[in-house]
């Protein structure tokens, strides 16, 4: 309530009306691009020039629109025997009778014997006088018949979700041809959406008036029910914005929800999404570091880390000069050490000899003699006179220390001195912590919302949470939680956890004047006079509930019995208080029920009498009644006769049944591609780097589509996650959906060089596409989902996006930049000139065609292959439609 009033809407007419004002009303488009094409009839079929007949075969009597339909007769002499008679036309053409002229039914679409649509695919022909507008069609869909075309302008009344609506009435404007209602008096047809502009005006009905729709509407979430209207006080100099949020209902509220824990108790562990941290859980602190990493010593994470949360698993890493002639075998990157070796190697560089690994790395640099001289590897035999090797070392013993201590690869920032460290996780359920005072409920789906120091995974991979709460004097012991805590238990919102009900017939004077007690603004004498009042609204139940939670005691364990604006204040600043105060659902009489008497009590403790009257108070009242709409609408629509309705905390409500819809179901699709991984194309077990990475890729699909207003397609996904399987393979080190550029040493990109290229025309190619300068061909190589190349495609991708690919290639790489160039690219044809829509759309999905969207036709068969299989998996693990 409190919305603005249609006065504001005028005063300010760009303002976005409400949906719901026309309910379905819409205005064809003035770009709407369906033109108005159908079927000629002439006078006389078809003859030769030198034909007596010629004049009246090129005399066009008229042009059938599309969507008619025609009976034919007699058949012209061969060779013109596919021109028919015209018997008739449904609907009728003013002006053309029955048994009138000749149409050439090659171009109709045939139905049945000597019957024939004037159809979109055989029917070209432009009538005298052309109009353009927007197709109605038979069925829901682009390739169903063509009925009409409504002109630009027409207004009409539509239903229906989806990209096609039902065609309800023509308001304004005609169809052309005509449409005729069927048996059951509705119009056929559908309209494609988007060629619709909504007329937003509130029904005449509605102005000055309680007015309920008279056809229910439906309102999506983040969809406009008003603005922010203006209300004044009594005592305020002038209005402010204002918004008045209630949800009630004048059901059986308290019936409604026991049905649902019944339920909810038969529901399957999956829906549980919300937890509950009971009272007398047990809220704990971390331990302290008992060791560290020590300076100049990196860290590597382990293969077995969580991927997210406050404390990572991570093996300390040493970065050595190592003589080769110290080192075993080289292979894949990685050289072989012997006991002897290990043993040689932990002596000269301080290393406890236990912890060395069977493998070191070759961080590809190498040294002179001395160590001095270092040089990058690339590919080839290194000369003898570089005998020593940039080696890392990972240390067999794993420690956990804060993620936030790390960079975005999981190594430190900085190795200039120790890092705080705990040989076990350091979160325990034998740990020792404070007892929860209050219930806490969390939901599940906040978990990826919670920064990285509020949540934590443990080596069992059970989760922890860091909550906000006190004990039971109400002091804060916010801490961590286990999921596992015995007193942690899992619900539905169908069981509604930790809601209560209550009803209340406290009188509206009896709480007036305990507020005014409160306040201190009554005399003794009112005080005295009102005391019974006063009494009766401290104990109602309401007030007893807000006390209960609101009324906290001191430090010596004693409550005030007052229930102030401040402490009620003090309490929304705490969430396990206003969590509480969120949970009560109450039944009392509506202030929008208007009763005189109700208010008539009131006057003496407004001042107010017949022989001394308050008539800023009189104003009042009179306001308030003009604004109490209950009576108005009494006993319809769901609306009690009594005015006794149960209030539902709007926050409250929502949290409980808060869920985030993510477009795909990160969990669920990856549990369900992992077995099916090595069906792609024999390949080995989906490794624990390349399920990360799939991860993370599949996250920022789900961020681009939350933060853009592009529709997402099931087919369109499946699809790009096909093409991110296929570029973004690193066959040196096996690992799939890798941020790692294109492989190849500097001389393999020289085919994309303007200097180093072999041929003048690849020279002139790389330069045509920006690469002007010896060395963009390997600086511009392919990164990311699509293997972005050239250096003009980094410049767009630059200009659309903002970060300074050009300068930087590698932010190109990261999946927060690749998965927006891919979207982008693929369905704005950037990178060949071929749009993704172009090949799977409402009347086709061609995902071998789709693959000149990024490389002409190489490995089209093998890539459609895989867009078929994810396919599969998106139907059970996305949103996405497959409508377009």
């Amino acid at each position: 309530m409190h919305l603005l009033d249609l006065t504001g809407y005028e005063a300010n007419p760009t303002l976005q009306r409400p949906a719901f004002w026309g309910a379905g009303l819409c205005k064809v488009k003035s770009d709407a691009p369906d033109k108005v094409r159908g079927l000629n009839v002439r006078e006389h079929y078809k003859v030769v020039e030198s034909n007596e007949h010629y004049a009246q075969y090129q005399n066009k009597l008229t042009t059938l629109p599309r969507g008619t339909r025609i009976e034919t007769g007699e058949a012209a002499a061969s060779p013109n025997h596919n021109w028919r008679r015209l018997i008739r036309a449904t609907p009728a053409v003013e002006g053309l009778a029955e048994n009138t002229g000749w149409v050439y039914v090659l171009e109709a679409k045939e139905l049945a014997e000597n019957q024939y649509l004037v159809s979109e695919d055989k029917s070209t022909d432009i009538p005298a006088i052309e109009q353009i507008g927007l197709h109605v069609r038979e069925s829901a869909n682009a390739s169903s018949n063509v009925l009409a075309v409504l002109p630009h302008g027409t207004e009409i009344q539509v239903s229906g979700e989806g990209n096609y609506v039902k065609l309800e009435a023509i308001v304004s404007g005609n169809a052309i041809p005509p449409l005729t209602a069927g048996a059951d008096g509705k119009l056929p047809g559908y309209v494609w959406l988007q060629s619709l502009e909504a007329q937003r005006s509130p029904n005449d009905l509605a102005k000055d008036n309680v007015y309920p729709l008279p056809v229910a509407q439906k309102i999506k979430a983040g969809e406009l029910i008003g603005h922010m209207g203006l209300y004044q006080e009594h005592d305020q100099e002038g209005p402010t914005s204002r918004l008045h949020l209630e949800v009630f209902s004048c059901e059986d509220v308290p019936a409604f929800i026991e049905k649902s824990k019944q339920r909810a108790e038969s529901l399957p562990n999956d829906q549980k999404t919300l937890i509950m941290v009971g009272k007398r859980s047990t809220i704990i602190q971390p331990t302290s570091a008992d060791t560290q990493i020590s300076a100049n010593y990196d860290v590597r994470t382990s293969t077995d880390t969580p991927t997210e949360g406050c404390w990572v698993k991570v093996q300390p890493y040493a970065v050595l000069k190592i003589n080769k002639s110290d080192l075993g075998a080289y292979s894949s990157k990685q050289y072989a050490l012997d006991a002897n070796q290990k043993s040689a190697l932990a002596t000269t560089h301080g290393i406890d000899v236990s912890e060395m690994p069977d493998k070191v790395d070759f961080l590809m640099e190498t040294y002179l003699a001395d160590g001095t001289d270092p040089q990058p590897y690339t590919s080839g035999a290194i000369p003898t006179s570089r005998p020593m090797r940039k080696i890392g070392v990972k240390l067999d013993t794993p420690v956990w220390v804060k993620r936030s201590m790390l960079d975005a690869q999981g190594q430190r920032s900085s190795t200039s001195g120790v890092l705080e460290a705990w040989k076990n996780f350091p979160l325990s359920q034998r740990i020792d912590g404070v007892a929860c005072g209050f219930d806490r409920i969390l939901s599940k789906a906040s978990w990826s919302d919670l920064g990285v120091d509020h949540k934590a995974i443990d080596a069992d991979t059970t989760r922890w949470w860091y909550v906000r709460v006190a004990n039971a004097a109400d002091q804060d012991v916010s801490g961590w939680i286990c999921e596992k805590d015995l007193i942690v238990t899992q619900h539905s919102p169908w069981g509604w956890p930790g809601f209560s009900y209550l009803k209340d017939a406290t009188t509206l004077v009896s709480q007036h004047a305990q507020a005014l007690n409160t306040q201190g603004e009554l005399s003794t004498e009112e005080v005295q006079t009102y005391a019974a009042k006063i009494d009766e609204a401290e104990h109602g139940p309401i007030f007893q509930s807000l006390f209960e939670i609101i009324d906290q005691p001191n430090n010596e364990g004693i409550r005030d019995k007052e229930l102030t604006p401040l402490e009620i204040k003090n309490a929304l600043d705490k969430p396990w208080l206003a969590q509480q105060l969120s949970l009560l659902i109450t039944n009392y009489e509506s202030e929008w029920f208007w009763k005189e008497e109700k208010w008539d009590e009131l006057d003496k403790l407004m001042g107010h009498t017949p022989a001394d009257q308050n008539l800023d108070w009189v104003r009042e009242k009179e306001r308030i009644q003009k604004l109490s709409w209950w009576s108005d609408i009494a006993g319809t629509h769901g609306v009690s006769t009594h005015g006794l309705t149960w209030h539902i905390h709007p926050i409250g409500m929502l949290a409980n049944y808060a869920s985030k819809q993510e477009l795909i179901n990160i969990d669920k699709f990856i549990e369900t591609y992992t077995p099916l991984h090595p069906t792609f194309n024999n390949t080995a077990n989906l490794g624990i780097t390349s399920k990360e990475n799939l991860k993370e890729f599949l996250k920022n699909i789900n961020k681009y589509y939350s933060e853009h207003d592009e529709k997402p397609n099931r087919y369109e996904l499946a699809y790009m996650l096909a093409t991110a399987r296929h570029e973004m393979y690193h066959f040196p080190t096996g690992e799939y959906f890798s941020k790692k550029p294109e492989v190849g040493d500097y001389h393999y990109f020289d085919k994309y060089d303007p200097v180093l290229a072999d041929t003048p025309q690849k020279r002139q190619n790389a330069i045509d596409h920006e690469n002007t300068v010896e060395g963009d061909g390997f600086k511009y190589r392919g990164r990311g989902p699509v293997h972005l190349t050239w250096k003009v495609n980094y410049r767009r991708a630059m200009e659309k996006f903002g970060p300074d690919f050009v300068n930087n290639p590698d932010l190109a790489a990261e999946f927060e930049n690749s998965v927006p160039i891919m979207i982008w690219g693929m369905k704005a044809g950037i990178f060949t000139g071929k749009s993704i829509g172009e090949y799977i759309k409402s009347t086709t999905v061609d995902y071998e065609g789709a693959r000149r969207v990024i490389n002409g036709v190489d490995e089209k068969v093998l890539i459609a292959s895989y867009a078929k299989k994810f396919e599969e998996i998106l139907k059970n693990s996305s949103s996405a439609p497959t409508e377009f």
